[in-house]
């Protein structure tokens, strides 16, 4: 899992590694964040290669999101 402080943007992959153009599809999860969006990226077949958390600091602790914010550096 990934974290742009700049972006308030955060990423689970659910696969080791994407690849430049293997993420065909995005789906918006249509649920109530204030604030915030889920974003589900697939493949061309469909299946779920990542998620993207946007407003990631109105979802994750301040905690998580600095240990994350310094794996990703």
């Amino acid at each position: 899992m990934t974290f742009d402080p700049e972006a308030d943007a955060s990423f689970l992959y659910l696969v080791d590694e994407i690849g430049t153009g293997e993420a065909k599809q995005s789906r918006l999860i249509p649920i109530e964040l204030q604030g915030s969006a889920v974003i589900v990226s697939c493949d061309d077949t469909g299946k779920a290669l990542g998620v993207e958390f946007l407003g990631a600091s109105n979802l994750f602790t301040q905690q998580m999101l600095e240990a994350l914010a310094k794996t990703t550096e």
